[in-house]
């Protein structure tokens, strides 16, 4: 139930964003963004936020947002401003 400048956004763990990824493949989607979130800087990618849109309409970029900045529980600002509408400790 799409047309052509649909878009499809979902956050997923890393692992399974592989399997989400080429299940959009089939479906006729391409990657248009993705940003994945990391716990610290030198941690790997826990979870992923990818929009899905019709292929010729992907501009394919990659992001990194890390969500905590010296410490656990001290989260990066983009962090927050990502996620406030979500969680009511923000």
């Amino acid at each position: 139930l799409t047309h052509d400048r649909s878009s499809v956004s979902v956050i997923l763990p890393f692992d399974e964003s592989k399997y989400f990824i080429e299940l959009a493949k089939t479906k006729n989607f391409g990657i248009h963004r993705i940003l994945n979130i990391r716990p610290k800087v030198n941690s790997e990618t826990k979870r992923v936020i990818i929009e899905f849109r019709k292929p010729e309409f992907c501009v394919l970029e990659i992001s990194d947002m890390f969500m905590h900045h010296k410490g656990q529980h001290n989260y990066t600002d983009e962090y927050i401003h990502l996620t406030k509408d979500f969680y009511l400790a923000f």
